[in-house]
């Protein structure tokens, strides 16, 4: 499962915690990213797909880019006219993976083929 912007959820700790009931997984997530505001249930997340918004981390549904994403109706930003343009996600690609990045320029790549536009 991808999110939005193309992060792994199957390999983020609040979702492996959820999935697996793992309290200890979630008490990390609120001890490191949750600066005593977050406790661990805000940490409970199914991953940023639309279908799961209702059971998404607290701190996941502020996300600028899954809120651009499902302002825009897309299902990954891959689809979106303004892949290439867009500082939110191409700022937050240069903080992530190389992975990340080589991810999302295939699913881009594909994406455009797909629909008979020039990569």
């Amino acid at each position: 499962m991808v999110g939005f912007c193309g992060i792994d959820c199957l390999e983020c700790t609040a979702y492996k915690a959820t999935i697996k009931g793992d309290e200890k997984g979630l008490e990390q997530m609120a001890e490191t990213f949750g600066k005593g505001v977050l406790g661990p249930l805000d940490w409970v997340c199914l991953g940023c797909s639309p279908q799961n918004r209702h059971l998404l981390a607290t701190y996941c549904s502020t996300c600028k880019i899954r809120l651009c994403a499902t302002a825009k109706g897309v299902s990954n930003c891959a689809e979106c006219e303004t892949f290439e343009r867009c500082a939110t996600l191409q700022d937050f690609m240069k903080t992530e993976s190389e992975t990340l990045a080589r991810t999302m320029g295939w699913l881009r790549a594909s994406y455009l083929k797909r629909h008979g536009q020039p990569a």
